[in-house]
C-alpha cells in the first residue's frame, strides 16, 4: 500500500512582474525523509518557501498538508497546522533571553501567546529545547549576545517548539564555518529522525547536501528541473550544466 505524501504541491506558481519565480512547480514530500532543495541564486527557493508558510500569495496551484488544504493561509496558521520554518537570516528576538524567545513559541503553540505575562510559565520545556539544539549559553543571556551560529540554533530551538511534522529549512548553514556546517546539520538529522520529523532544506554547500539529504530537488529559473538521490543528482549532466559545474571526471 502506497503511503500518502505528508506534503503534495500542485502546479504552484508566482510571478513578478514579467520574472516567473516559481513556475507552475510540482512535487511530493513523503513523511521522515530529510531532503534538499538546491539551485542557484535566484532560482526560487526562498520564495517557495514563503508560498508554502502563507508569506507569499501564490498566483495558482495547490499545497496540501495532511491531505488538507493550506494555500492561502496565514503563517501563523500554517505554523499551527505543523509547518515551522527558519530563515536565511535567523528570526529571533534581540531583547528577550534564550529561555524567552523559545517561551513566546511555546506560548504561540498552546494558543496562549495573547495572555498576560509571565512568560515564566513553561520554562522546563523551554529549556528542554535549548538543551535539544545543544545551544550552550545561560538561559537568561539575551539573543543579542549570541555568536552567529547560536542565533541559528536559538531560531531552530524555536521552530521546534511548534512539534512540527514539517520543518523547512532556508539555508541553515549560511554563514557558518565549514566544520559548524557539518555539526548542524548532523545535529538536525538526528533531532529529525528522534522525533521523526520530515526536513526540507536549501543549501549551497554541496557537502552538507549530498551528506545529509535522502533525497534532493533542483530548482532553475522557478522550475524543478530533476529530482533524485544524492548520488543521482551528482551524476546528473543537466544539473551540472546549469548549477554544480561539470567535473573533470564528468560527475559531480
Amino acid at each position: 500500500m502506497t503511503q500518502t505524501p505528508l506534503l503534495r504541491v500542485r502546479n504552484l506558481a508566482k510571478a513578478f512582474g514579467g520574472t516567473r519565480a516559481v513556475d507552475h512547480v510540482n512535487f511530493e514530500l513523503p513523511a521522515g525523509r530529510v531532503q534538499a532543495l538546491i539551485g542557484p541564486n535566484g532560482a526560487g527557493k526562498t520564495t517557495l518557501f514563503n508560498l508554502l508558510t502563507g508569506h507569499l500569495r501564490a498566483d495558482s496551484g495547490s499545497v496540501i498538508f495532511r491531505e488538507k488544504e493550506i494555500l492561502g493561509l496565514p503563517p501563523h496558521a500554517v505554523w499551527r497546522r505543523g509547518i515551522s520554518r527558519t530563515f536565511q537570516v535567523p528570526a529571533i528576538f534581540e531583547n528577550l533571553t534564550l529561555l524567552e524567545n523559545v517561551q513566546v513559541a511555546l506560548r504561540s503553540h498552546e494558543r496562549r501567546l495573547l495572555r498576560p505575562l509571565p512568560l515564566a510559565q513553561a520554562p522546563t520545556r523551554a529549556a528542554e529545547l535549548v538543551a535539544a539544539v545543544q545551544l550552550c549559553e545561560p538561559l537568561q543571556a539575551p539573543a543579542y549576545s549570541l555568536a552567529y551560529g547560536n542565533r541559528k540554533r536559538l531560531e531552530l530551538a524555536i521552530a521546534l517548539a511548534n512539534e512540527p511534522a514539517l520543518l523547512l529549512l532556508d539555508e541553515p548553514t549560511a554563514g557558518l564555518a565549514p566544520s559548524e556546517r557539518a555539526r548542524l546539520m548532523q545535529l538536525v538529522h538526528t533531532i529529525a529522525t528522534r522525533q521523526s520529523i520530515t526536513i526540507l532544506f536549501t543549501e549551497h554547500d554541496m557537502d552538507v547536501v549530498f551528506e545529509q539529504a535522502h533525497y534532493v530537488f533542483v530548482m532553475h529559473q522557478g522550475s524543478l528541473i530533476e529530482q533524485g538521490t544524492p548520488e543521482e543528482v551528482r551524476a546528473n549532466r543537466r544539473v551540472q550544466e546549469v548549477y554544480l559545474g561539470e567535473a573533470e571526471s564528468g560527475s559531480v
